[in-house]
């Protein structure tokens, strides 16, 4: 089961004090497709992915799911049907509407949470992230994953 992450732009799901801090995911829209760009470390894949659209009173409803990625090991996970053998709904994105991202790992969770009025930087060069309102590579985001203690 995903945990859902509906605090603003986080990286990280359910964290306690003394847990490591998560790696920054960046995201990025393509004709309305949203993608986020995660730094899996060695060994770690995706399981599955959902997005939840956010209404008015902080209510959290599915409206894609994604459960049997293309390639596991692939670190920019696509949000629609294109990148899974399995999913059910459709979400595009829309600027200003709240949602939230969960993508379950083999090691560890990413995801996050656009409550309006937040948004993606929309759009972007190719290869390029908004990561928590930053532009970066995924080279940079991969500098960030913390791999000798995931979590």
């Amino acid at each position: 089961m995903i945990l859902s992450c509906l605090v603003a732009l986080s990286s990280g799901c359910g964290l306690l004090p003394g847990d490591p801090e998560l790696p920054a995911n960046g995201y990025r829209v393509d004709n309305g497709i949203v993608s986020i760009y995660i730094p899996l470390c060695a060994g770690e894949r995706v399981n599955s992915a959902e997005v939840r659209r956010i209404d008015d009173k902080g209510d959290g409803h599915v409206e894609w799911r994604g459960t049997q990625v293309r390639d596991p090991r692939q670190h920019l996970v696509v949000l629609d049907a294109s990148g899974w053998t399995a999913s059910t709904g459709t979400f595009r994105y829309e600027t200003g509407a709240s949602f939230g991202v969960d993508v379950e790992g083999s090691i560890r969770n990413y995801g996050g949470s656009f409550i309006a009025p937040d948004t993606i930087s929309s759009p972007l060069p190719p290869g390029q992230y908004d990561v928590n309102g930053s532009v970066m590579s995924a080279d940079e985001i991969d500098a960030q994953a913390n791999c000798e203690n995931p979590g």
